[in-house]
């Protein structure tokens, strides 16, 4: 009997030490790729929003980063600038997402994983204007339109530039 109290009471005592290890992220997906790339879009179209309108409010201990990738630089008047698989237009989706990723972090999670699925894929920069909202959206676009949203592209993680570590 007293190891049955003695249970019990080490659970519920232990019980907001357990709970406390779920305020931050418990469980990390990092997901990359293209604003141009079929692929890419079809699976964001078919996989990724549906997950978010099904999972309403966001799951709890759990953060999910998209990286807007580029596939290296390169270099003008001593100003480094992005290349991308598809083109200059792929390039300017993918700065939208990323100054989007910075002046949107403060908001719901799904609220700016929605905003960068919404940029993805589309065929215009008008287009994918037409997906920001609120007060952050005059921010974006002067980001993306700048030095920094080609700082923050070519920041993201992938084999050319400085931020994957490989073990």
């Amino acid at each position: 009997m007293f190891l049955i109290y003695l249970a019990i009471s080490t659970v519920i005592l232990s019980a907001p030490t357990i709970f406390s290890a779920l305020d931050g992220p418990v469980d990390t997906v990092d997901i990359t790729g293209f604003s141009k790339c079929s692929s890419t879009s079809r699976w964001f179209r078919t996989q990724f929003v549906p997950f978010l309108k099904e999972f309403q409010p966001f799951p709890r201990g759990l953060s999910i980063t998209y990286h807007p990738l580029s596939i290296g630089s390169g270099s003008n008047n001593g100003s480094k600038y992005a290349t991308c698989e598809n083109g200059w237009l792929e390039c300017q989706l993918n700065k939208l997402q990323c100054c989007s990723k910075k002046y949107m972090q403060n908001q719901n999670p799904t609220t700016l994983l929605t905003t960068v699925a919404c940029i993805q894929g589309k065929d215009t920069v008008d287009q994918a204007l037409q997906c920001l909202a609120g007060n952050s959206k005059n921010l974006i676009k002067k980001c993306a339109n700048s030095a920094e949203g080609e700082a923050l592209l070519l920041a993201e993680p992938f084999p050319h530039n400085d931020s994957i570590v490989s073990l």
